[in-house]
């Protein structure tokens, strides 16, 4: 499943439009101009975050 760049709900594939489509904010998109992050990159992202989280609150 692909998330929306701007709002973070699902993204659909209309298919007679060939776009990525969120029904929440009307966003649409190309396929091939959305990047999704890998497992690994995603992972990472997330520990980053969670690392600056921390060193800000502290």
């Amino acid at each position: 499943m692909y998330e929306c760049p701007n709002c973070a709900a699902n993204l659909k594939f209309h298919v007679g439009k060939q776009m990525l489509f969120c029904e929440a904010c009307e966003t649409t998109m190309t396929p091939h101009a959305f990047h999704k992050m890998s497992d690994a990159e995603e992972n990472l992202m997330r520990l980053l975050y969670l690392f600056v989280r921390s060193v800000v609150v502290s």
